[in-house]
Order: C-alpha cells, then sequence, then structure tokens
C-alpha cells in the first residue's frame, strides 16, 4: 500500500486512497488475516501520512519508511466486534480466523469492555496476546 500511494503521488501529484482488500488476489496470505486487522494497517498508514504533512505537529516525522526487514516486530491489531474476540473461562481466548486458543498466563486489570487485541509472534509456538480494554 505504502508503495502504491508513493508511485501514484509521483505520476499525478496526489496521494491515491489504496483499499487493502485488492490485495488479496495479488497475495494470498492475507487472506488468513481478518479484515479488521488489513483495515487497521490502512489506518496506521493514512495516520503516519497525516502526521508526515501535517503543519501543528511540532517534531517533524518524516516521509512514512518501509517496515525494516532486520529488525521488524511480527505483529497486528484487530478490533473486536460483535464478540469476534473474547475470553472463555480464564483459560482460552477466541481470536478471529483462528478459534480457541489456551492461555498459559493472563491478567486481567478490567472487565469494562473488550475493545482490541495485539497479537505479538515471538517464534513458531510462543505468541502474546495484549488486550485492550475500554
Amino acid at each position: 500500500m505504502l508503495s502504491e500511494r508513493i508511485e501514484g503521488y509521483k505520476a499525478n501529484g496526489k496521494f491515491p486512497s489504496v483499499m487493502p482488500a485488492r490485495y488479496k488476489n495479488d497475495y494470498p496470505f492475507l487472506k488468513e488475516v481478518d479484515s479488521l486487522a488489513l483495515a487497521n494497517v490502512q489506518l496506521n498508514l493514512q495516520s503516519a501520512f497525516r502526521n508526515c504533512f501535517s503543519k501543528s505537529m511540532k517534531k517533524n516525522n518524516g516521509f512514512p519508511k518501509f517496515k525494516s526487514s532486520k529488525h521488524s516486530c511480527k505483529a497486528h491489531t484487530t478490533n473486536n466486534q460483535k464478540g469476534t474476540v473474547a475470553i472463555i473461562d480464564d483459560k482460552y481466548i477466541k481470536l478471529p480466523k483462528i478459534g480457541k486458543v489456551k492461555l498459559l498466563f493472563i491478567v486481567i486489570l478490567t472487565t469494562v469492555g473488550l475493545s482490541n487485541l495485539l497479537l505479538y509472534h515471538r517464534n513458531q509456538m510462543s505468541s502474546i496476546i495484549s488486550l485492550g480494554f475500554l
């Protein structure tokens, strides 16, 4: 999405709007991730461009860059929409497109309402899940 926006700016002088659903045919691995995670990527890209060209920002953040392949963190964020992410009996967590996953350790400070989930992949057998509550 970033490269397409840069190429569109070089050609027309304007940033085109790109939708993540267009890339599912070219990159089949994107079908494994739920649509809300792809929507969050699009929102992060839009906010990066907004911050780059914002005159009200005191610190210049610079032009958005590609993620480093050497020091990248394999993570994605998804939102809880109509119960797609849920904690079941403090032993399992229900994730979109994955299903139930057993929890080894959980600390819940509040139970107001689950709003989002951040999933860090450490290796093939281990992941860290960070839950955001309202």
